[in-house]
């Protein structure tokens, strides 16, 4: 059975909304992959720390590979945990140094790339990819393909292979995304726009500053 949210967690209905329509695919097997998208500011780590406890308090999962690519994620992640997550050891991997009776890995990529051999496919239960547009590359990936578990991407950037990009770089990466999440077809698995966050009041609108260096302004 499916355990309540921790409201003291998250309390916002597209927060609440997120974690149960996560919550349902994954106790159903609908996919292994699931790709958040949500805007910078609306409690992305939040979100995953309800899920883990979600999932670990209905016995779903043992346990969690939480990944970053910067350590200033690891540490935020990590202080989250600690809040909300006091009944369920974690650490941060440090050096290929495992604590394998602990039920939370916290990692940069850079870190996790060196010593994932060092596991079996089948350690982790759930792996949450944070800014996942930057984690799905070359040997990244391999990483990440290694394990056979459920993975969460998260990501900020806005995520539509229809758009048009001027610059292909761009186009390939989102791409890339879809391709690895498989959702080519079908999306996101939930979105929640900056633009959604601005007019239901939890972000503060933005303003658009144009200068010109001397440069462009010359050569107009």
């Amino acid at each position: 059975k499916v355990k309540k949210i921790d409201r003291n967690i998250i309390d916002r209905d597209y927060q609440i909304e997120c974690v149960n329509v996560l919550s349902k695919n994954i106790k159903n097997s609908v996919r292994d992959k699931y790709l958040i998208e949500m805007a910078t500011g609306c409690g992305k780590t939040r979100i995953a720390t309800a899920l883990i406890k979600r999932l670990f308090q209905s016995n779903y999962i043992n346990k969690v590979l939480f990944i970053c690519d910067r350590n200033n994620l690891v540490e935020q992640a990590e202080s989250a945990f600690n809040e909300y997550l006091g009944n369920y050891s974690n650490y941060v991997l440090r050096a290929g140094k495992y604590k394998h009776e602990n039920q939370i890995v916290i990692s940069t990529l850079q870190t996790f790339i060196n010593c994932y051999n060092d596991l079996n496919s089948g350690y982790f239960d759930l792996i949450i990819i944070d800014e996942c547009h930057r984690s799905i590359y070359g040997q990244f990936r391999k990483s990440l393909d290694f394990f056979s578990c459920v993975k969460v991407g998260l990501t900020a950037t806005p995520c539509s292979v229809s758009q048009d990009f001027d610059n292909q770089e761009d186009k390939e990466f989102i791409r890339d995304t879809f391709k690895f999440f498989e959702i080519e077809d079908v999306g996101p698995t939930f979105s929640y726009t900056m633009e959604k966050g601005i007019s239901e009041g939890f972000l503060i609108p933005y303003k658009t500053y144009e200068a010109k260096t001397i440069r462009t302004s010359s050569e107009d």
